[in-house]
């Protein structure tokens, strides 16, 4: 079995439907080379009989209960497909995106997860805030690679289960990459998600604790705090939005997880966070553009990498830039965070783009250009898989991953 296509759902029939109904146009693979597989999170609408009697022969698992998005576990001790493509119960690849994500697995052995661009339907998209971490409506993963270093963390419920996975895949030596021109449509419509600020605050930080070395965990989750106050206290209903900030915070002070520390080694982190080759390309843009007074691009969730580049280079940084308002009137370590560079007390050379969302970045960097004339720094750049040199489309087999080599964190990174 080349791909085993595993959907979680939860009372979406008509959705479950209609993605099962499209599968078979979005899988470019014979039939007999892959499966499918619904798990049904105790759902009341008939979406297990649905499954059951859908014409692709789904294997259907019923759970009693809600389990969240982890519920995906029960499948992936199931699946027998050498690679799995997960899959929301209303999103679904692009004819050619499942093909040439098993054509780049099988190209790059140290691969464990091929995501892509997810397209919604106002015609926005969406993207985990690091182009490091895969996201959960729209990728394909090496069976092997989950198989080694576990599948989603059971008490995560939801959001950001995708950290904590893509973060044990960088420890164990293993890749996660995304290719723009790989595309998943998410049929996704706005409605109530109750809890989600609480989830998203306590889960981000359990990542740090779980992670990042101790004083790198410290100066992540001052960070993350800061971003989710703001985010909490505005655009009204500030008293739901600050109770849910709180018992994010008090979650993760009750469940911090494993036994022992996950500590990603410097590789890892490098990887993910781009410490050094953020200082690198800070270096050469400043050089080349004569700039000595910056401004941050944006309050992103790895403002923190451009921030210590800049002041291990001697830069002037005279603030942050942001177009959203529930940042702007507030200070990051000390820098003010205006709309304008009119409102800066300094005159600017230059700005680094902190945004890696990649969902974002495209159309901030342009905000950022248009509004000031100045150089802007982008430290994320997409890549396309058709980029790639050609090769021939050959059956996608699994190889051994490479071992990343333990590595120093750097003396500014390490405990106190």
């Amino acid at each position: 079995m080349k791909l085993s296509v595993i959907i979680v759902t939860r009372n979406r029939a008509d959705r479950l439907r209609a993605t099962l109904d499209g599968l078979l146009e979005a899988i470019d693979l014979p039939r007999g080379w892959w499966e499918a597989i619904v798990v049904d999170n105790g759902s009341r609408d008939g979406s297990s009989q649905l499954a059951v009697d859908h014409p692709l022969g789904v294997r259907v698992i019923r759970r009693p209960r809600n389990e969240g998005v982890a519920a995906r576990n029960h499948a992936f001790s199931l699946a027998e497909g050498d690679a799995w493509l997960l899959l929301d119960d209303d999103s679904l690849p692009t004819p050619g995106t499942i093909a040439a994500s098993l054509d780049l697995l099988d190209q790059h052995p140290d691969t464990a997860a091929v995501g892509g661009r997810v397209e919604l339907p106002d015609g926005k998209h969406e993207a985990s805030a690091l182009p490091t971490v895969m996201i959960h409506c729209g990728v394909v993963l090496r069976a092997e690679a989950v198989r080694e270093v576990g599948g989603l963390p059971w008490d995560f419920r939801r959001q950001a289960e995708e950290y904590d996975l893509a973060f044990r895949f960088w420890r164990a030596g293993w890749r996660v990459e995304r290719y723009e021109d790989l595309v998943y449509l998410h049929n996704k419509t706005p409605g109530p998600r109750r809890g989600v600020l609480r989830w998203d605050v306590r889960n981000n930080l359990i990542v740090a604790d779980r992670y990042l070395p101790p004083r790198l965990a410290a100066i992540y989750r001052a960070d993350w705090l800061q971003r989710y106050r703001l985010i909490a206290c505005h655009h009204g209903g500030t008293l739901g939005r600050l109770q849910a900030f709180r018992g994010g915070l008090e979650g993760r002070l009750a469940g911090t997880g494993y036994d022992g520390r996950l500590v990603l080694n410097q590789d890892a982190l490098e990887s993910v966070f781009g410490f050094d080759r953020t200082a690198q390309a800070v270096a050469d843009w400043s050089a080349r553009h004569r700039i000595r007074r910056v401004a941050l691009g944006r309050l992103a969730k790895n403002t923190f990498a451009a921030h210590r580049a800049c002041q291990l280079l001697g830069l002037d940084l005279v603030g942050v830039l942001d177009d959203r308002d529930a940042f702007v009137g507030h200070t990051y370590r000390g820098l003010p965070i205006v709309h304008s560079a009119a409102e800066l007390q300094r005159p600017l050379d230059g700005i680094v783009l902190t945004e890696l969302n990649p969902a974002q970045i495209t159309p901030a960097h342009a905000d950022l250009r248009n509004r000031t004339g100045l150089p802007v720094l982008q430290l994320w750049h997409p890549q396309l898989y058709h980029d790639q040199p050609l090769t021939s489309r050959r059956a996608f087999t699994p190889h051994p991953p490479k071992t990343a080599s333990p590595a120093a964190v750097p003396n500014d990174l390490r405990a106190a």
